[in-house]
């Protein structure tokens, strides 16, 4: 697939230059779309769905933190700065505890037009591997209880945030944010498990959990569901809706 890539690098200091990308995917729709890439991950990481994106030609956006950035502070600015930078408000996309943090912070602002989350807890209540893994000593055995080696590959600034997460749970009021969601988790899902998404849900957003139960073959975890069709496409059918 030939796609023409612009990225858009600035820098700001605090605590020494910190650098900040976002980069472009040119389309022709003017629908903005940010998907917004959890620390420890990054854009190759998240290709299968960027492709999928890209193909429904929305105007699409990434916002990736460079490891320097990737505190909880840093995440929160720097995706409120890439989310209020659009002439009009953009469609969010974003997984893992990036999609928590804007849910936290950002979307009762009222600056998005609609966001999608893939395994991003909205409760922050630990998964039962996570409560375990907190007890061990050995933080690499943690990072591999949780199913996600991204976050291994992150700041411990931002596992420390994590942790904090886990053991003093903010509550943020999702079922009171009236813009259309959409969030996907499955039953082996150890950074975000079904209940700490489903019951946080306002009736008028959007919940699937990909499996057997949706008649698919592979059950997916924080690590694959990125990439898994059925959810994606299960996603651009909610995105077509949204968009109009």
């Amino acid at each position: 697939m030939l796609f023409l890539l612009f990225a858009l690098v600035w820098a700001q200091p605090q605590r020494g230059s910190l650098k900040k990308y976002l980069s472009r995917i040119q389309t022709q729709s003017h629908t903005p779309l940010l998907v917004v890439i959890s620390p420890g991950w990054n854009e190759e990481d998240l290709d299968p769905l960027l492709s999928s994106l890209w193909s429904e030609g929305f105007n699409l956006w990434t916002l990736h933190f460079p490891y320097e950035t990737q505190t909880s502070a840093s995440v929160s600015a720097d995706s409120r700065n890439a989310i209020t930078s659009f002439s009009q408000a953009p469609i969010v996309v974003s997984h893992d505890f990036a999609g928590s943090l804007i849910v936290q912070d950002i979307a009762p602002v009222g600056t998005i037009m609609a966001l999608a989350l893939f395994s991003s807890p909205l409760n922050h209540r630990c998964a039962p591997a996570l409560e375990q893994a907190l007890q061990e000593t050995d933080e690499d055995e943690l990072w591999e209880m949780l199913g996600d080696p991204a976050l291994r590959e992150s700041n411990p600034l931002w596992r420390d945030y994590i942790v904090s997460l886990c053991r003093n749970p903010p509550r943020p009021s999702i079922e009171n944010i009236s813009m259309p969601i959409w969030a996907a988790t499955s039953n082996i899902n150890n950074v975000a498990p079904p209940e700490s998404i489903r019951p946080f849900l306002h009736p008028n957003h959007t919940f699937f959990r990909p499996g057997p139960l949706n008649l698919n073959r592979i059950e997916p975890n924080s690590n694959e569901i990125l990439s898994h069709p059925p959810t994606t496409k299960i996603l651009l059918q909610w995105l077509r809706r949204v968009a109009r």
